[in-house]
């Protein structure tokens, strides 16, 4: 499933600098396909491919603790447009 996040930034010069460390060792269970930050870096739309949001909400608590505060929802893939082709394809 697709699960969008919508980040609130509380530090984004701390946020920032470890985002590239941890994009680049996601677990294996997690995909994360677009990373859309605001101009000021203090909010960021992202999408990710996982199981349920569950699952990403504790690779970023994990990964992030306090630095954001974020609001996670499944998307209606039926629905949605623009979606990556690899999953769109194989429903």
């Amino acid at each position: 499933m697709y699960v969008i996040v919508n980040h609130n930034i509380a530090d984004p010069d701390t946020f920032w600098s470890m985002v590239p460390e941890k994009a680049s060792n996601l677990p294996s269970h997690l995909k994360l396909h677009g990373v859309f930050p605001s101009t000021n870096n203090l909010r960021c739309i992202c999408l990710w491919e996982a199981e349920n949001p569950e699952a990403v909400n504790k690779f970023l608590r994990d990964s992030f603790g306090d630095l954001t505060k974020d609001e996670l929802y499944e998307v209606n893939a039926e629905a949605a447009i623009g979606l990556p082709a690899t999953f769109a394809n194989a429903n």
